[in-house]
């Protein structure tokens, strides 16, 4: 699942990996259309492209926005209103200079209050 998260620009997006089940939602709508609907549209925590339901026989159901006929991508979502840290020291590398890698690698350890604070000097 890529998400766009408002980060770099046409020339140079940025996109994140989210694995499903990343996020708990701690407010869950009721499993009817309308509460459904309503929550995806007008919750802070259904500011996101979908819901995937995890079964317990490992059956994955997705229900896009989209498929409710709401609009995606949407300006602000959720992943976007939460805290980052950057984290680049797992692996060695050795980025040329003009990669959204090499920027990234530069706020190695600094914490930032949502996605979008997050600014690049290109």
């Amino acid at each position: 699942l890529f998400l766009y998260v408002g980060l770099g620009s046409k020339k140079h997006p940025v996109h994140l990996l989210v694995p499903h089940g990343a996020f708990e939602i701690k407010n869950p709508p009721v499993l009817k259309h309308n509460d459904i609907l309503s929550w995806l549209d007008n919750g802070t925590e259904g500011e996101i492209e979908g819901i995937v339901w995890h079964c317990n026989d490992g059956t994955l159901i997705k229900l896009h926005r989209h498929h409710l006929g709401l609009r995606w991508p949407i300006a602000e979502t959720h992943l976007n209103s939460q805290p980052v840290v950057v984290s680049w020291t797992k692996y060695d590398y050795d980025f040329e200079s003009q990669s959204l890698f090499h920027h990234f690698s530069k706020l190695d350890g600094q914490r930032f209050s949502r996605l979008k604070d997050i600014k690049f000097d290109f």
